[in-house]
């Protein structure tokens, strides 16, 4: 009886706080181990609650593939794609409360490209922006809280 007691609590234990297999740190933009060993695999980090923080894959340190990270009520936050390190394609952030604020793109190097779309907390258009490797171009928009158009500004 007092074995199956402890077995009991001891997953009980790890239910609610999950073990974490390793220590993670960064250096120059590249992940370590505990070692300084650069990492390599699908990793996820973890809220102090047991809740998924984050989820991402690493090459030889560098994070290279999907990423998600979720608020600590386990609504998602944000979701992309890296390339070799760098933010790559499209790019997505909610509120706390499940509503999308903005939607970005990237280029191959890391700099913003394309059209950047940012809205507000009740999900209403505030911004289109137009990018190109980094450098501002085309007509941004600007909305009011209104939903109206209030500004436009070229480059």
């Amino acid at each position: 009886m007092k074995i199956s007691l402890y077995i009991t609590s001891f997953f009980l234990f790890a239910l609610i706080n999950p073990f974490f297999s390793q220590q993670i740190s960064t250096l120059d933009g590249r992940f370590l181990s505990q070692n300084g060993e650069l990492l390599e695999g699908d990793f996820e980090t973890f809220y102090e609650t047991g809740q998924l923080h984050e989820s991402f894959q690493l090459i030889n340190g560098i994070q290279q593939g999907d990423f998600v990270s979720y608020y600590a009520n386990q609504m998602k936050e944000e979701e992309g794609f890296y390339h070799q390190g760098l933010k790559f394609g499209k790019w997505k952030k909610w509120s706390k409360d499940g509503v999308l604020l903005s939607e970005t793109f990237y280029g191959v190097n890391g700099h913003k490209d394309g059209n950047w779309k940012i809205w507000d907390k009740d999900g209403n258009l505030k911004a289109l922006m137009i990018y190109e490797n980094g450098k501002r171009v085309g007509s941004w928009k600007i909305w009011d809280e209104n939903g109206q158009l209030a500004q436009i500004i070229s480059y």
